[in-house]
């Protein structure tokens, strides 16, 4: 069976307001990166999709203005990576609104596409039901996920309150869109 050559590969890394875990995922993305890169014939062109805002930056005390986007942005500069920053998206639903909204600009077809997710392993379910409520054609491209390890003692518990409100954030999300 024939198989298809993919074109573009993109990686979407998810922000995290916890700098620690906003690294962990960076850190996941480079070595997943370093590998793909020595293992297979890279020849694809590839995007890096940061996608991370201020969160609650009124409310906030601390002084650091730069979004999630800019701060993983600026651990990248040392590389040779072509990269979009989504400095807007506030939570999971946004970014993955402003993603989908992306990809769908992409001059490319969705058949020779590659989206490669980057988040940590407690956070995935939750993502997977974002992706798919923005990308219900996801069968149009390949698709990966990422995954970082660390955890920390309350985002497993975090996750179930939140994972109730999927559907409610995805529908609000589209509509302050339009």
């Amino acid at each position: 069976m024939f198989q298809q050559t993919i074109a573009l590969k993109v990686f979407l890394v998810l922000g995290c307001n916890m700098e620690w875990l906003q690294q962990d995922r960076i850190f996941t993305a480079l070595q997943y990166w370093d590998s793909i890169q020595s293992s297979e014939q890279y020849s694809e062109q590839s995007i890096w999709y940061l996608s991370g805002g201020v969160k609650n930056a009124l409310f906030s005390n601390n002084q650091n203005t730069l979004s999630e986007a800019e701060r993983m942005g600026d651990s990248l500069k040392s590389k040779n990576i072509n990269i979009v920053l989504d400095t807007s998206a506030t939570n999971t639903a946004e970014n993955f609104r402003n993603f989908f909204k992306y990809v769908s600009s992409l001059e490319d077809s969705h058949s020779n596409l590659e989206i490669i997710i980057v988040t940590s392993r407690f956070h995935q379910a939750r993502a997977e039901k974002f992706f798919y409520g923005f990308f219900p054609q996801s069968s149009e491209f390949k698709l990966r996920w990422v995954l970082g390890l660390k955890e920390c003692p309350t985002c497993a518990q975090d996750e179930l309150f939140h994972m109730n409100n999927v559907e409610a954030d995805i529908s609000k999300a589209l509509a302050e869109a339009n």
